[in-house]
């Protein structure tokens, strides 16, 4: 059949039908966008953690540097009622950032050191860097209470 003569969804039909098919099946792209389960491989921990908060065994001291992380900043804020939820994920991405900078600085990698400090100074600054005081009661609250809730008895100085 000549292709210039021809009608052009004959031609394509003609073409599809000559061409041959491999019969083997393609891989499987599903383990490509899927995490890997084994970390011992791992050149760049500091990646893994950022990307999936895992650790290998001989990198969890990290975890002792970031442990009273969030309940500090926390309580800078003025505890767990005065800090919104958004508040409370940028304060975990700051303390994500420091492990990160952490396993970094450990394996030599001033660049990502870098990157990871102002990634935690950043997050730091949107939360707020002052430090508030908790509410005081109102004195309706004060009124409202047991009458010796939060006061000590006052006793005199044995001289």
């Amino acid at each position: 059949m000549d292709p210039l003569k021809a009608e052009p969804e004959a031609v394509v039909a003609e073409e599809i039908a000559t061409t041959k098919t491999s019969t083997k099946p393609r891989p499987s792209r599903t383990r490509a966008r899927s995490m890997a389960g084994n970390l011992n491989a791992s050149r760049h921990p500091w990646r893994v953690f950022w990307r999936r908060r895992a650790l290998k065994p001989e990198s969890r001291w990290v975890l002792r540097l970031i442990q009273d992380y969030v309940p500090e900043i926390v309580n800078d804020k003025g505890g767990p009622e005065n800090v919104s939820a958004g508040e409370m994920r940028i304060i975990e991405t700051a303390a994500v950032a420091r492990a990160c900078w952490a396993l970094a600085m450990a394996d030599g990698d001033l660049r990502s050191v870098a990157r990871f400090l102002a990634a935690e100074r950043d997050a730091l600054k949107a939360v707020g860097l002052e430090r508030k005081p908790k509410p005081l009661p109102s004195l309706a609250e004060i009124l409202s209470g047991p009458a010796d809730a939060g006061t000590r008895p006052v006793t005199p100085d044995p001289k």
